[in-house]
This record gives structure tokens, C-alpha cells and sequence, in this order.
């Protein structure tokens, strides 16, 4: 392996501990487990295995949209909100 792969590696491992701290109470899978578990009672299993995978594509593109734009979005103040302060 050259060194820039390896500190590439490296870098990666110290990094994704702190996306999933920093993610992990924005999404919150204990309680959203619960939550689907309630709303589920008495489905058939494909329909909860269908509803499941739904819901995590969702979550997904949600999270991934707002990694890629949340900067911009939060760059741009309306002007009511740029006197607050």
C-alpha cells in the first residue's frame, strides 16, 4: 500500500466515529424502532419489510441532501433573520 492510501485509511477511521456520534441522536434508531414497532402491530411481514425499506431510502436521501447542500442552505440568510442578533 503507498502512504497517501494509508493515511487516507487513517483518516477515514479517525472521521467516521465522529459522523456516527454526530448523527447518531439527529436520527435516533432506538426510538424510531419503537415508534415503527407501535405503528406496525398486526401488519404482515412484507409489508413491514416494505415500509422498513422505504423508510431507510428516505432517511438516506434525506441525510445525503442535506450533506451536500445544508452549507449552502444555511449560508443564505433572508434578511429578516440577518438582523437577529
Amino acid at each position: 500500500m503507498s502512504d497517501q492510501l494509508m493515511t487516507s485509511l487513517l483518516i477515514a477511521l479517525k472521521i467516521i466515529p465522529m459522523i456516527f456520534a454526530a448523527l447518531f441522536p439527529v436520527v435516533n434508531p432506538i426510538g424510531t424502532a419503537l415508534i415503527l414497532f407501535g405503528m406496525t402491530r398486526g401488519v404482515d411481514d412484507q409489508t413491514w419489510k416494505s415500509m422498513s425499506r422505504k423508510i431507510a431510502f428516505y432517511s438516506f436521501l434525506f441525510l445525503t441532501f442535506f450533506f451536500f447542500f445544508g452549507g449552502y442552505i444555511v449560508s443564505v440568510q433572508p434578511s429578516h433573520l440577518a438582523n437577529i442578533r
